[in-house]
């Protein structure tokens, strides 16, 4: 007689792949007052992380991704400074 086991240890999940971007300018107003402008963009290419699979074959849910994982939209941040 056959069992299947409990759960199935070589299904993996998909690995993080989110991409970050920082651009950085620097403006010289007089000799000693410098401006400085940033744009930063968290996860560039806006892929979700989506959770493991079911790996139990008794569950009605098999195979099916049910959870999402640290999901964040794009993120989009510009900032100013003034150095002197």
């Amino acid at each position: 007689m056959n069992r299947i086991p409990t759960r199935l240890s070589d299904v993996r999940q998909q690995g993080i792949n989110t991409w970050y971007a920082n651009v950085v300018k620097l403006i010289p107003i007089r000799e000693r007052i410098k401006f400085e402008m940033r744009f930063e963009c968290m996860n560039v290419f806006n892929r979700n992380i989506i959770g493991a699979a079911n790996t139990t074959p008794t569950s009605p849910q098999f195979g099916q991704v049910t959870s999402d994982q640290g999901a964040f939209a794009r993120w989009i941040q510009i900032q100013g400074r003034l150095n002197f």
